[in-house]
């Protein structure tokens, strides 16, 4: 059992995924947390994979890159940096709505799966756009405010 003033496993996790010798030197058993991960890891991957055959009715390892693609599409949407960073559940849920509604909408105008690949390839650029442009508009204003401070405190 964790005391109040010790991390829980989850934060210990994500420590040993940031800086694992940080980790190793606050105390954490960076070993047994790495295994923790992917066990964690290949069990979703698994528990993935059992529904996807369930619902396709089929084991091919190819068949669902159309959903790979469109949970790229809703992860983008919702700002989630691919390089690494930090994501929000409640702005990735939003995003898969954003994506179902749109692909609910282009099947109910029997619009051909062609293109609807294509508006989810638009969507998944223009996600990856906005992204980026936050992201930069960002680090200019920090920036730019990191410098105004440091000519006030030489005056």
């Amino acid at each position: 059992m964790c005391s109040s003033s010790s991390p829980a496993g989850g934060t210990r996790l994500l420590a040993v995924g940031g800086s694992a010798e940080a980790a190793r030197r606050v105390g954490i058993a960076v070993n047994w947390y790495r295994i923790l991960g992917f066990a964690i890891s290949g069990l979703c991957a698994a528990l993935g994979g059992i529904v996807t055959a369930a619902y396709i009715t089929t084991a091919v390892p190819s068949a669902s890159v159309g959903t790979v693609f469109t949970a790229m599409t809703a992860v983008a949407l919702a700002g989630v940096p691919f390089v690494g960073g930090r994501g929000s559940l409640p702005r990735v849920g939003l995003g898969v709505i954003v994506v179902a509604t749109i692909s609910a909408g282009l099947l109910l105008a029997k619009v051909p799966a062609d293109w609807s690949s294509v508006v989810t390839g638009v969507l998944l650029v223009g996600g990856l756009g906005l992204n980026m442009w936050t992201t930069n508009t960002t680090s200019k204003l920090l920036l730019a405010s990191g410098d105004d401070g440091a000519k006030r405190g030489t005056r």
